[in-house]
Parts: C-alpha cells; sequence; structure tokens
C-alpha cells in the first residue's frame, strides 16, 4: 500500500501514478473507511497505488475524528494476504500517523550517512509514542514489546568511505531495539534505472542489487516475520 503522495513505490511497481484516480488510492479510507480495490502488479502480488492527490488527505484526516486510525480500521476487515506493506511518506504529518497505526511494526531504513544517524533519535521517540497509542487501542498486538519497530535497514552504504562505517557500527548498536537487516549499498547506476525504467531495482539486470534484495528477504521472513518454514 502506498501512503506516500511521491507515489515513487507505485511507479517502481509499474504503475503511472497519473494515471491513478482517487477512489484506488488510500483516500478512499480516509472518505469512506473502505479500502480500493487493489490492483495485481505480479505474481502474487497487488498494490494500493497512490498519486500526488493522496496528499490532500493529510488534510482531510485531521478533520476525521480517530482518522489515525481509519487505515488500521479498514485492514482488519481484509483477507488473503500473508503480509501487507505500507509504504509511508518520511515526515511526521497525518499520512504518516496513520500508516504506521496501521500494521504491527516498523521497518526503519536508515542511510549510513551522518543525516540518518541524526534522524535515528527522533525516529525512536516517535515510535514509543506509536507504541503508546497502539497500547490504548490494542493492549494484546504490543503485549511484551518495548518498542514497535521491527528491524532496522542500512541503505545507500559505500563500503569505501570511513563514515558510513562508523555510521554502521553506530545501526548495530541497535539491536537490543530490533535487528539490523543486511545493509543496502549504495548502487547509483542500477537505481537511476530503476527509476527509469520503473522497475524494483533487483530487475534492472544487475546482479549484486537482486542478491542484496533476495538476502533482505530471506532476513525479513525469518527474524522479523518468522516465517522460518518459506525460508526453508
Amino acid at each position: 500500500m502506498d501512503a506516500d503522495p511521491q507515489a515513487n513505490l507505485t511507479a517502481w511497481l509499474g504503475v503511472d501514478p497519473s494515471t491513478v484516480e482517487d477512489g484506488e488510492t488510500l483516500l478512499r479510507v480516509i472518505r469512506q473507511d473502505v479500502l480500493p480495490r487493489p490492483r495485481e502488479v505480479g505474481r502474487n502480488l497487488h498494490l494500493v497505488p497512490a498519486s500526488v492527490d493522496l496528499a490532500v488527505g493529510e488534510l482531510e484526516l485531521e478533520r476525521k475524528p480517530l482518522g489515525a486510525l481509519a487505515l488500521r480500521t479498514a485492514l482488519e476487515k481484509l483477507t488473503g494476504y500473508d503480509l501487507v506493506f505500507v509504504d509511508s511518506l518520511s515526515s511526521l504529518g497525518s499520512l504518516a500517523v496513520m500508516a504506521a497505526l496501521a500494521g504491527d511494526g516498523l521497518i526503519v531504513p536508515v542511510e549510513t550517512g551522518a543525516k540518518g544517524v541524526q534522524a535515528l533519535k527522533a525516529v525512536i521517540g516517535v515510535a514509543k509514542e506509536y507504541r503508546e497509542a497502539l497500547r490504548k487501542v490494542d493492549p494484546e498486538r504490543v503485549a511484551g514489546r518495548p518498542h514497535i519497530i521491527r528491524a532496522f535497514v542500512p541503505t545507500k552504504y559505500d563500503a569505501r568511505t570511513a563514515g558510513d562505517n562508523r555510521v554502521l557500527d553506530t545501526i548495530k548498536e541497535l539491536e537490543e531495539i530490533a535487528p539490523v537487516a543486511p545493509r543496502i549499498a549504495y548502487r547509483p547506476g542500477p537505481h537511476r534505472r530503476a527509476t527509469e525504467e520503473q522497475v524494483p531495482i533487483q530487475l534492472t539486470g544487475d546482479k549484486e542489487a537482486a542478491e542484496e534484495i533476495a538476502k533482505l528477504a530471506d532476513f525479513l521472513l525469518k527474524e522479523v516475520f518468522r516465517y522460518e518454514e518459506v525460508v526453508a
């Protein structure tokens, strides 16, 4: 589910955001408390797309009683899926709050640069606030869990720089909060092709990028979602 009006996830899964109608996006949840019908974009893969018009949802959520829980409430009626990912925008506005409270935990990408580390403290603090909000509405889901962060994913890692390696070491110290996933390297060429061709990076033909994504997927299945039988 693409909860970001920039619609990068939508584009990378082959859907032109300019062709997306409001009723196909999470605006339908905000306005009608009903999930839109997902588009089939691959084998066993469906997408609720986004468009720039989703940005108006920020204002509409602020006027909606309990709007922050709109997506969570709608998802409780959803069946037929093993996993639901909600791709949130990187702000702390109403859309981001709705997306965060919809799930059972947060997967936090962290750039291995100075700005990435600077943002971590704020993210961890906000995650504690999200947990407290969820505890009030669904205490069983967060019982015994001091954090709702499920994993940290180091991104844009450049092994050639001492700074990136220092930051990576700092991120690894967060294991007491949540497991740290295999790092994703900085690959400007493949990432540029992914953007231009509107495909996930593992489909750009770059073998190393595809291997990285496979390792990350295996990590998430085993360490976060506990799907050992799928990994095996």
